[in-house]
């Protein structure tokens, strides 16, 4: 596929909706577009380092959150984007919220966008893309102990959004 432009064309038709998801997930869409470009450049360039033996998606998911991930890196000192954080005090009980069919994969995607960039990392990591806390830990540089500590935040910040969205379902009866 090296040079191949009809061939690297193919492919990045056919597995640019599954790598702009990974991106749509961990960064804002604009940068989101520029990341899956970057991606795609990564892989054409080291395809020839790719092992027939592994999976592919599993590869370009690794290249991809890598790649999300320094983003994040580099960007987040000038990121101007405000994040909600909640202080949430430890003797608060909050009701117990089913997620249900009305909440759809999209909606809670920007649920989680509106939570601390650090514990949205390792929630999507963790929860969504089937990290260990080990390997958050390595791929993020921080202790494990801090790894399952931003879960633990991102869990708590989330909780309070799912159940504004009953408030507001059952106030005006509107669905997401």
């Amino acid at each position: 596929m090296n040079g191949d432009a009809y061939a690297q064309k193919a492919f990045y038709k056919h597995y640019f909706g599954y790598v702009m998801a990974i991106c749509v997930r961990y960064l804002p869409r604009e940068e989101a577009l520029e990341a899956c470009q970057d991606v795609f450049l990564k892989v054409f360039k080291n395809i020839d380092k790719f092992q027939v033996d592994r999976d592919l998606k599993k590869w370009m998911s690794s290249i991809t959150i890598n790649e999300c991930i320094d983003r994040i890196r580099k960007n987040k000192k000038n990121l101007n984007e405000t994040y909600l954080e909640e202080e949430v005090e430890s003797n608060i009980t909050y009701m117990n919220v089913e997620i249900t069919e009305n909440l759809d994969t999209e909606y809670i995607l920007k649920l989680i966008d509106k939570i601390n960039i650090d514990h949205k990392t390792v929630f999507l990591l963790y929860v969504v893309d089937g990290y260990s806390h080990k390997e958050i830990s390595e791929k993020l540089n921080i202790n494990i102990n801090t790894s399952r500590w931003h879960l633990a935040e991102a869990r708590k910040a989330i909780i309070p959004l799912i159940q504004q969205h009953y408030l507001n379902e059952s106030e005006t009866g509107k669905y997401y």
